[in-house]
């Protein structure tokens, strides 16, 4: 039978020491609990439907299912450290509310087992993770691809929609599609300039700029793309935009987020490195709008969002998109949709240990 550590009643559960409980089946609690010691549950549960406040350390070592389970209007904070590892059933933090972590989680599930962290809907709004710091999950052998790109790269749009037909082939285990961050131009400034007269500084006034356009809109047409090259009057800074995308990733709508700007940008003409814009688009599409501006207002990612597009620059991606399969088969540009299918084929018989014929 799984362990179980609760706590019921309307009063604040405090633990400054070490607490484990044996037996027990899985039951919610009423109360606020704040965690400065030690918790060791094993095959456990723990359940709240308040406010969970962790600075200490947790360890979930579960055989047969061990969990954080939130209850509806659950809040959840973790400034230290917690630990779930899978053995033959879930490790999870599964909530209905938010949850901030500040300290260090770390999941572990098997190949036959299954990792996962959830944020749910509440029946109001989502719920949001914000993760200011480490996170880390093996989620065993299911396969990722991470794209390097940048929201005002039209080639990135193409290969997006691309990557799309795609995954829409696909018979096999689900694929986690994760956006990372590219600036093609850091040095724009903040409020962004005319893009006109950008692009002829950058580019010359030769003709080529109108010839890639017409060539971009014919390939967009048949990605189903409408491109408005006349429409966009800003050439913007991206790192707002990628600041939302990053954030959008603990939330469940990074998908969103990466096609929405996309869409504002190259069919809509609008400015997507103003902040206002960012933070009504995030409503827009799933996230708390408040947050988001809160987010913005502390500068919170900016670093972070610069430190990993100096990582990709280190890891030889010069040029957008740039796709990664399961971390170790690279494909740059905006390539076909066979070339694209033929990547995942070919990273799913590396996850799986079996060599390239």
């Amino acid at each position: 039978m799984a362990n179980t550590f609760t706590w019921l009643g309307g009063f604040g559960f405090f633990n400054v020491g070490t607490n484990w409980s044996p037996v027990g089946p899985p039951q919610a609690g009423d109360t606020a609990i704040e965690n400065s010691g030690t918790i060791l549950a094993t095959d456990a549960v723990l359940s709240s439907n308040t406010v969970f406040l962790n600075a200490g350390t947790i360890q979930f070592a579960n055989d047969t299912g061990s969990s954080f389970s939130g209850g509806s209007i659950v809040s959840g904070f973790d400034q230290g450290t917690t630990v779930f590892t899978g053995g033959s059933a879930a490790a999870a933090i599964d909530t209905f509310g938010n949850f901030v972590n500040e300290g260090l989680i770390e999941a572990t599930g098997t190949a036959d087992t299954s990792t996962t962290i959830v944020i749910a809907q509440d029946g109001t709004k989502p719920g949001y993770f914000l993760n200011y710091g480490n996170l880390e999950a093996d989620f065993g052998n299911s396969l990722t691809i991470d794209v390097v790109s940048d929201v005002v790269c039209p080639w990135c749009y193409v290969g997006k929609k691309r990557l799309e037909r795609a995954l829409a082939q696909e018979t096999g285990e689900p694929i986690a599609v994760h956006w990372r961050p590219y600036q093609l131009d850091p040095s724009i400034p903040k409020e962004g300039l005319e893009r006109r007269a950008y692009m002829i500084n950058k580019f010359g006034n030769d003709g080529r700029i109108e010839a890639a356009h017409e060539r971009l809109k014919a390939l967009g047409a048949e990605e189903g793309i409408a491109f408005a090259f006349d429409k966009i009057a800003r050439a913007p800074n991206t790192l707002d935009a990628h600041r939302l995308i990053r954030w959008a990733s603990v939330t469940g709508a990074q998908g969103r987020i990466v096609d929405r700007l996309f869409k504002l940008y190259f069919e809509e003409g609008r400015d997507i490195g103003d902040r206002a814009l960012l933070i009504e688009t995030a409503g827009e599409c799933g996230m708390d709008a408040e947050v988001v501006e809160k987010l913005y207002a502390e500068g919170a990612d900016e670093e972070e969002v610069r430190a990993e597009i100096a990582e990709a620059q280190r890891l030889g991606v010069t040029g957008v998109p740039f796709f990664i399969f399961a971390q170790r088969l690279g494909v740059p540009g905006a390539q076909g949709v066979e070339v694209l299918a033929s990547a995942i084929a070919q990273a799913r018989k590396s996850l799986a240990g079996i060599e390239a014929a």
